[in-house]
């Protein structure tokens, strides 16, 4: 979607389907493991998982930045990746603290 409304190149492979369905799987696939791990050892889980999860959405947005240098990058396709990770946060975070069973 992203690419048609934001004219993105097909040079730009971040944002082609294969890399966007792969990344984002690993990426859910790890929230969910990290949120068993927190949920399993910490007494107060659900707001450390919000830390870990807010400062790994951080992390994973330097990244982004930092390919404005590869070929057929543009700034809209950059924030296309940002509101990406971003929406891909808000859902594990929004999911998998409302299901947690409380402490």
């Amino acid at each position: 979607l992203a690419r048609n409304l934001l004219a993105i190149s097909p040079s730009f492979m971040q944002l082609q389907t294969p890399a966007v369905v792969s990344f984002t799987i690993f990426g859910t696939i790890g929230a969910v493991l990290v949120f068993a791990l927190i949920n399993r050892l910490s007494s107060t889980p659900i707001r450390l998982y919000r830390i870990i999860a807010t400062v790994v959405l951080v992390i994973t947005l330097i990244p982004d930045l930092l390919l404005l240098s590869m070929p057929g990058a543009t700034l809209p396709a950059i924030i296309a990746l940002m509101v990406m990770h971003l929406a891909t946060y808000l859902v594990c975070v929004g999911l998998l603290t409302s299901v947690a069973p409380a402490k």
